[in-house]
């Protein structure tokens, strides 16, 4: 699969997200709303957690179907989300207050450039005809996001909310 160079197009900041917002999380009272934990809501699903987790040097070196191989993750290691993947081993740290620790050459992005695949199966009740939004608060640096094997968006603006409406991606159970 060849993946959709976005992330060496200064325009295209955003695929299939929703519009930048306050996003909220519905309680059924008020009472609920001032004094319990988002995460309490019934309208609360969180995606946090062990993830499973494979690691390559390059966007380059991913298999060209990698969204068809599920077999690619049956010995992928397991990486907390959210986390940063080199406080659990992979790759090494980018900070650096004396040189830029890649080559500088806007838009283009290095050919080693590390990146990861994460996997995550969940159980979720679609029949009630809800609309479910899928957010990641903060991604470093891009990311592509499937769902059931359908590509769904693109972000690449690193620290801050992507949101997508992710319904029709979903299926029962």
């Amino acid at each position: 699969m060849n993946l959709p160079n976005y992330y060496e197009d200064p325009t295209t900041l955003h695929v299939g997200c929703e519009e930048n917002r306050s996003y909220f999380i519905p309680f059924t009272s008020k009472k609920d709303v001032l004094y319990k934990e988002p995460s309490s809501s019934e309208a609360y699903y969180t995606l946090n957690g062990n993830w499973k987790f494979l690691y390559y040097n390059s966007i380059h070196d991913l298999p060209d179907d990698f969204i068809e191989k599920t077999h690619l993750f049956e010995d992928a290691g397991n990486i907390p989300v959210p986390s940063v993947w080199q406080n659990h081993g992979y790759d090494r740290h980018q900070y650096t207050n004396i040189r830029y620790p890649f080559p500088f050459d806007p838009p283009y992005v290095p050919l080693d450039n590390p990146c990861g695949l994460y996997q995550r199966a969940f159980r979720l009740d679609t029949t009630q005809g809800k609309r479910f939004y899928l957010n990641f608060e903060g991604v470093d640096s891009c990311f592509y996001l499937w769902i059931n094997k359908t590509f769904v968006g693109y972000s690449q603006v690193s620290h801050s909310t992507s949101e997508f409406e992710v319904s029709k991606y979903l299926t029962s159970g």
